[in-house]
């Protein structure tokens, strides 16, 4: 997004599907990959890119030289091939996190934890639209809604559950306030040991 190279987008779920639109509306040009040769966003996705820019079950790594940016969807691993080869490349690799918190004007409340986070989320959510009933109020993040989708709506407070692939893999966190419910044992298949996920967990402040 920030040079005439197109971005990538490594995952076609909610989220991949997510940050498709919005580059779509930017006239952005991008690519998508899944593994997957049956994503659930593919149907979708079909009906505004190229079929050429829709690479499933496995990726070229010679198509780095035409990417300039990579963004990711929850869940992919740290050690995605392509990950590895575009950081040693010096392809800068983000979330949509990263973009929204560069776009949105609203104030934020980051909630992170082992346990509760979207239990959490909504009972903020429905206190807050309680408490200020002037105000514009949503949840998004990983309790659903792609953050990213409220972006045109940009609320006045967004009330965002970021869980620990996320925030690993986010590089500018921006809140207004953050809340760390509780640190367990967790997805250490992902992050390799205790002390990394702990090390995730704490970038959210």
């Amino acid at each position: 997004m920030k040079n005439s190279k197109s971005t990538l987008i490594i995952g076609l779920g909610q989220t991949g599907l997510s940050v498709a639109k919005y580059l779509f509306k930017k006239n952005e040009s991008f690519y998508i990959t899944d593994l997957s040769l049956f994503p659930s966003g593919l149907d979708t996705v079909k009906g505004f890119l190229d079929k050429k820019r829709i690479l499933l079950g496995g990726f070229n790594l010679e198509l780095l030289k035409e990417i300039g940016e990579i963004i990711v969807s929850p869940g992919i691993s740290q050690d995605n091939k392509i990950i590895l080869r575009a950081l040693s490349l010096n392809i800068p690799v983000i979330t949509d996190f990263d973009i929204f918190f560069s776009e949105s004007k609203s104030k934020i409340i980051l909630v992170t934890g082992t346990n509760g986070k979207s239990t959490v989320v909504e009972m903020l959510e429905m206190i807050l639209k309680l408490r200020h009933n002037k105000l514009s109020i949503c949840a998004a993040g990983n309790i659903g809604l792609p953050v990213l989708d409220l972006l045109d709506k940009d609320p006045d407070i967004s009330i965002l559950e970021i869980s620990s692939f996320q925030l690993a893999l986010t590089n500018n966190i921006r809140s207004n306030i953050s809340v760390l419910l509780n640190v367990d044992e967790d997805h250490l298949d992902w992050h390799e040991s205790f002390h990394e996920y702990k090390k995730a967990k704490k970038k959210g402040f």
